[in-house]
C-alpha cells in the first residue's frame, strides 16, 4: 500500500517510519513523499527524518491488515573496487543504474576473502571460517523461514539443488561463492533448505536463466526474497580452468561480460509485476581491491560498489551514508521486520 505524506522541508529526507518500522519511500518534492507501508508495521504515528530534524504526524496511521512482505533481490558479483567500476565506460549498464537510481558511495566489504564476505552478508558473521564447518548459526534464511517469508537462492552453473561437491570441471560453479553450503540446513533431508517439503517456499537452486527467473517471479509461489550469484565468467571474477569460455578474457573483458549479464538477466526483472510490488534490487560486490574500510573493522575488504534499485528511488543518485555488508544485511532484515543478526 502506498501512502502520500505531505508537509514541508522534505528535501534530503533520510528515513520514513510507520510506528518505528522503516519504510521505502520517494521524495516527490519539498512538500510531498510517497511511502510504502512496510511489512510488519502496526498502527501509530509516521515519522520523517530530514536534515532539519524528525517530524512526527499529529495523528496515528491505522493499519487494518498486514501488508505483504516486500520483494527483495540481492545479486553478488566479484572483486571490483568502487573507483574501478563506477564511472568506468566498460560497465555502462551498472553505471546507468547507479546514476538513475541509488548508488552507495561509501560502502565497504567487511574483509578480504570471498567466502567470508558472503557469510557476513547472510549471517552477520564469518562464523570463524574455515573452522567449525558446518555451522548451526542462525542465518537470514532461517529468520525468513521462521516468519513464513518465502525465499530462493539461485546459483549459476551449480549442477543441482544443494549441490555438495567441489567446483565443476570448467570452474564456472565455485562453492566459495555459495555461502549456504557452510550451514547444517544445506541439505535435502527433512527440515533442510532443499527438502521436498519446503520446495514451494525456499531452496538453493541452479540459476534457471533469465526466462526461468522471470517465470519463478511470476509464479503462484513467487519468492519474496531472492539471492543470486552469477558464475565465475559472469560475476566479473575470472575462470582459468580448461574449457571455461572466459579463460582467456582480460580484466576489462570480464567487467564487460559481467555488465552485460546484469543487463540481460536482471534488467528484465525491473519490468516485472514482482518488482512493481514493493521491489528492491541490490547489486553489490563481495570485496574491493584495496584495504579501505569503515565502521571499526580491523581488516576491511575494500571500497565496493553497491547499487539499489526500487520503483521509488529513481533520481536518488548518490547515497553518501557509510556502511558495509553488515549494513546491507541489516537493511534487508528491517524490511522484513526480523531481528538483526549483526546487532
Amino acid at each position: 500500500m502506498t501512502v502520500a505524506i505531505t508537509g514541508t522541508g522534505f528535501t534530503g529526507a533520510s528515513s520514513v517510519t510507520f510506528n518505528n518500522t522503516a519504510a521505502s519511500y520517494s521524495v516527490t518534492d519539498d512538500s510531498d513523499i510517497s511511502a510504502t507501508v512496510p511489512h510488519g508495521a502496526t498502527s501509530g504515528t509516521i515519522a520523517v527524518t530530514t536534515p532539519g530534524g524528525t517530524a512526527t504526524s499529529s495523528s496515528a496511521f491505522i493499519v487494518t491488515a498486514a501488508p505483504p512482505p516486500p520483494h527483495v533481490m540481492v545479486i553478488v558479483a566479484e572483486n571490483r573496487d568502487y573507483g574501478g567500476l563506477i564511472g568506468n565506460a566498460y560497465a555502462p549498464y551498472v553505471n546507468s543504474l547507479a546514476s538513475t537510481y541509488a548508488s552507495a558511495t561509501s560502502w565497504y566489504a567487511v574483509e578480504h576473502n570471498s567466502p567470508t564476505d558472503y557469510l557476513d552478508l547472510i549471517s552477520g558473521s564469518d562464523q570463524g571460517l574455515p573452522n567449525g564447518v558446518p555451522y548451526s548459526a542462525t542465518t537470514l534464511m532461517d529468520e525468513l523461514h521462521a516468519n513464513a517469508i518465502s525465499w530462493k537462492a539461485y546459483i549459476e552453473s551449480m549442477p543441482s539443488s544443494c549441490y555438495t561437491r567441489a567446483s565443476t570441471d570448467d570452474g564456472l560453479y565455485d562453492p566459495a561463492h555459495n555461502p549456504f553450503h557452510y550451514f547444517t540446513n544445506y541439505t535435502t533431508n527433512a527440515g533442510g533448505w532443499c527438502s521436498s517439503a519446503n520446495a514451494a517456499t525456499e531452496g538453493i537452486l541452479p540459476y534457471p536463466g533469465s526466462s526461468g527467473l522471470l517465470a519463478a517471479l511470476a509464479g503462484s509461489n513467487a519468492p519474496n526474497f531472492v539471492f543470486v550469484t552469477p558464475n565465475d565468467c559472469d560475476n566479473m571474477h575470472s575462470d582459468s580452468n580448461t574449457g571455461s569460455p572466459c579463460a582467456g578474457l582480460t580484466n576489462r573483458q570480464l567487467m564487460q561480460a559481467g555488465d552485460t549479464w546484469l543487463m540481460n538477466n536482471i534488467g528484465p526483472v525491473f519490468n516485472s509485476a514482482w518488482f512493481a510490488q514493493n521491489g528492491v534490487v541490490i547489486i553489490t560486490w563481495d570485496e574491493g581491491t584495496t584495504n579501505l574500510g569503515c565502521c571499526g573493522l580491523t581488516a576491511p575488504g575494500g571500497h565496493i560498489p553497491t547499487v539499489v534499485v526500487t520503483p521509488y528511488n529513481k533520481g536518488r543518485g548518490a547515497f553518501t551514508g557509510t556502511g558495509d555488508h553488515y549494513g546491507t544485511l541489516a537493511a534487508i532484515e528491517k524490511l522484513y521486520n526480523v531481528p538483526l543478526l549483526a546487532g
